[in-house]
């Protein structure tokens, strides 16, 4: 007892306060417990990565449904932007088009494709002057917006119904070369001659007799195109009569466009009756598959229908607009019922989106 006694006294010489062995060991173990153990760590990590592996996927698909619900809305923008066409002008655009630079090729031309062009432009624009007499050049009429005048014996300028979505939705542009360098301006002034990669809608002339002209009075174009997203997918050295811009969807990495085709009106979707490969939704891009038929629903009896050459479209009074998904590809087409979707060897077309689909066509 001395001895304890003589302990604490010599603390409080030196200025320590006394402090228990029993009081040491209990805030020796109170600071032990304030950390986690690395047990307790590793059991933190797994739960947090057990919880993230659950978290992911949901995430992943409110993305992606986030990004289809983009595409569908503007499909339906682009379907507002078609009616108000026909409101102003009276019929669908065409979904297959041929175009000259030269007036004289629209006389020489007396081919069946020459004469619809020409009978589909005139339902539009009914005193529409073909000998383009009110050009800057009488005769001669740049439409495509490269700086130069295709001449009629390299034949037209040719429209599938990619191509024919942006033009009449969207009418003439001004143009530019991949560096920004001005081409066509919008005013009709010529910049440097060169393959278009840069498009700005200018809509249509409100001049009846001559509607591809650029400056003046504007009709102005249907649909707000993102500039961003017109694309030629058509080599313009291999393929110089296709040098028009196409629209992809806003679905990230996308690079192949929209696909339109017509029934006009209603009068039928445009096939090749040997083949029964339908004519309009030919991109003219050997680098890009396009498929041979629009969608096919079931005949009117209700059964899958399985004649092609008897088929059932889709939209049969109106067009098909169709986007191709998250994988770029569109698959062939053709039949498509939406209670047993797709099976593998058509895989390619479960994430295309339509006008007649809300959403993707096959999310199973």
């Amino acid at each position: 007892m001395r001895q304890a006694s003589s302990f604490t006294s010599q603390q409080r010489l030196n200025g320590v306060p006394a402090r228990s062995e029993t009081g040491d060991r209990r805030m020796m173990q109170g600071e032990k417990r304030s950390a986690f153990t690395l047990v307790e760590l590793v059991v933190v990590i797994l739960v947090i990565g057990i919880l993230m592996a659950f978290l992911f996927p949901a995430i992943n698909q409110v993305i992606t449904n986030s990004r289809v619900a983009q595409v569908t809305a503007e499909i339906k923008s682009l379907d507002s932007a078609l009616a108000a066409f026909k409101s102003k002008y009276g019929i669908s655009p065409p979904s297959r088009l041929r175009l000259y630079e030269e007036a004289a090729g629209w006389v020489n031309d007396t081919s069946l494709q020459a004469r619809e062009s020409k009978a589909y432009l005139r339902q539009i624009w009914p005193e529409m002057d073909f000998t383009y007499a009110a050009a800057p050049t009488p005769g001669e009429l740049d439409i495509d917006g490269d700086g130069t005048i295709r001449a009629e014996s390299d034949g037209p300028i040719v429209l599938t119904g990619a191509e024919c979505l942006v033009f009449f939705l969207g009418g003439v542009c001004a143009t530019e070369d991949s560096a920004g360098n001005p081409i066509r301006n919008a005013d009709g002034s010529l910049g440097t001659a060169a393959a278009p990669a840069k498009w700005a809608p200018l809509g249509f002339s409100t001049d009846q007799t001559f509607p591809f002209r650029r400056g003046g009075s504007r009709v102005a174009p249907f649909h707000e195109f993102d500039s961003a997203r017109l694309v030629n997918v058509n080599d313009p050295t291999s393929q110089p009569g296709r040098n028009m811009p196409e629209y992809l969807d806003s679905l990230p990495g996308q690079v192949s466009p929209y696909i339109y085709a017509s029934s006009y009106d209603g009068r039928g979707y445009n096939k090749d009756t040997m083949t029964n490969v339908y004519l309009d939704i030919d991109l003219g891009a050997p680098s890009f598959a396009s498929p041979t038929s629009i969608y096919l629903s079931s005949d009117p009896d209700g059964s899958v229908n399985t004649d092609v050459s008897n088929d059932v479209p889709y939209q049969a009074n109106s067009y098909q607009i169709i986007s191709p998904g998250f994988d770029n590809s569109y698959g062939v087409g053709g039949l498509y019922d939406p209670d047993t979707g797709f099976d593998a060897n058509r895989g390619d077309e479960k994430d295309n989106i339509t006008n007649f689909s809300s959403g993707v066509l096959d999310s199973n």
